[in-house]
């Protein structure tokens, strides 16, 4: 980040947290210049460990190192425009501005097919803690109840579309054109498991011959209750 960046950055947070500088700069180092003098040529930059330090104090993130999720996305222009209309809870702030990305419908879920963006929007942050892809994210509506007690009926379920082979996983997939969730497990060429949580349900095996009606959309990486 150029230095004109860093220090806009640092006054947006003060502001943000009601701070001063010189409150800043003494709770992260105990010198009440570190951020004055950061503008100033003939101090130079601080010490990465007091650069370190401040990050802590403001609550920002401090990295160096290979780029974790990608600048750009194919998500990102169609999330800025989303969130125009979505705001931060006490409505002062867009969304994407304070670090959260609202998600797409999947275009295979029947029910909410070119709505948009779900009502629910993610933190950048915890994406990229989990190393997940935006162009990856969409989230569906749980279609049955086959899988309570846990997913319902009208739950929204965020799916990461990104190859994963490990059993067991909850995903969502096409059941000959069909919608549906459940845990797969995957039996290379023999075949698939279907396994659903509800106790009425038994699990149900799909032979190689048929494997090819059965198409993953993505797994189930975070769920939350519908409307009551």
């Amino acid at each position: 980040m150029e230095k004109q960046n860093l220090l806009e950055t640092i006054k947006e947070t003060l502001k943000n947290k009601g701070l001063s500088a010189k409150e800043a700069s003494l709770l992260a180092v105990g010198n009440p210049y570190l951020i004055t003098n950061m503008g100033r040529d003939r101090y130079g930059m601080p010490s990465v460990e007091n650069l370190a330090e401040l990050a802590k104090v403001l609550d920002l993130e401090f990295y160096f190192g290979p780029k974790r999720i990608p600048e750009r996305t194919s998500l990102d222009g169609f999330a800025e425009k989303a969130a125009e209309f979505v705001y931060a809870v006490d409505g002062s702030r867009e969304a994407l501005r304070e670090g959260f990305l609202p998600i797409p419908y999947h275009n295979m879920d029947p029910k909410h097919r070119g709505k948009g963006v779900a009502p629910v929007s993610f933190s950048r942050a915890w994406m990229v803690d989990l190393g997940l892809n935006p162009e990856n994210l969409h989230m569906v509506e749980v279609p049955n109840a086959r899988m309570s007690p846990t997913l319902r009926c009208g739950d929204l379920a965020l799916i990461d579309s990104a190859p994963d082979d490990n059993d067991n996983l909850v995903w969502a997939f096409l059941d000959s054109g069909n919608m549906d969730i459940a845990r797969l497990s995957f039996l290379g060429n023999d075949g698939r498991i279907i396994v659903r949580d509800h106790p009425d349900e038994t699990p149900q095996f799909i032979p190689k011959e048929k494997v090819a009606t059965i198409a993953t959309l993505g797994r189930v990486i975070w769920s939350g209750g519908g409307l009551v």
